[in-house]
Parts: structure tokens; C-alpha cells; sequence
């Protein structure tokens, strides 16, 4: 370290502009420091508002996934009563056959209630989150 600089000096860059031979002139280095620290203004305003606009997009697909949430239940309860009350007519069918010993009536209402039985609940949610995707607008026939 030369004697008369101070450590201050060597960190703060002076010495090495003075071993360039180069002036330091306050009002450059005071002018640099506001327009870096507008520039750190600008950045921390612009982040702020880019953190902002997350938060937004951020509620609005956990409103989206939720109402997709209920309409998909929705669907499914419906689905669900609606299988419940067709089960319930086969049956009552069956056993209104089964008492009339009417053997052809059985078979159909066999062959009925099996395909029933088969059909996913499920697959219609795939249609429907499908329409949910390319047409959220539009009504979907469940």
C-alpha cells in the first residue's frame, strides 16, 4: 500500500483513477450516484407492480380452478343421481318381470342394467373439462 492513500481511498476507486491519471470530478461521481439511484427507483417500482400483476394472475387461477372444482362436482352429483334413479327403475322393472315370470323382459333388463353398470361416471369429465377449456362461455348439456 503507498504511504498517504488511505484504505478508503483504494476502495472507493479513487487510487486506481489516480494511478490512470484520470481527475475525479465530484459532480460526475455525485450525478452517477442519482442516476443509479433513480434507476434503482425505476427497477424497484417496476417489480413492485410486475409482483402485483402475479398476485392478480395468481387469484384469478385459483378462481378458475375452483369454479372448475364445483362445476365438475356438480357434474358428478348429477351424474351420480341420475345413475342412482335409472338403477332404481331397472330394478324395480326386474323385479316387476321377475314376479310376471316374463323371461324376456329379465334378459333386456339384465342386459340394461350390466351396460349401465360398465359406463365410467367419469368419462363425461373429460368432455367437460374439455368444453370448460375451449369455451368456458358457452353451456355445457350434462
Amino acid at each position: 500500500m503507498k504511504k498517504g492513500t488511505s484504505f478508503f481511498a483504494k476502495r472507493s476507486g479513487k487510487a486506481l483513477a489516480q494511478k490512470a491519471g484520470a481527475a475525479l470530478d465530484p459532480t460526475v461521481i455525485v450525478r452517477e450516484i442519482t442516476e443509479k439511484f433513480f434507476d434503482y427507483l425505476d427497477t424497484r417500482e417496476h417489480e413492485r407492480t410486475r409482483r402485483e400483476e402475479i398476485r392478480s394472475e395468481e387469484r384469478k387461477a385459483i378462481a378458475r380452478i375452483q369454479s372448475e372444482r364445483d362445476i365438475i362436482i356438480e357434474a358428478l352429483d348429477r351424474s351420480f343421481e341420475e345413475r342412482a334413479k335409472i338403477f332404481d327403475r331397472l330394478l324395480m322393472f326386474f323385479d316387476e318381470a321377475l314376479s310376471k315370470n316374463n323371461n324376456e323382459a329379465v334378459s333386456e333388463i339384465t342386459v340394461a342394467l350390466t351396460e349401465l353398470a360398465k359406463k365410467n361416471p367419469f368419462a363425461d369429465i373429460g368432455d367437460l373439462k374439455n368444453h370448460i377449456k375451449n369455451r368456458p362461455d358457452e353451456p355445457f348439456e350434462l
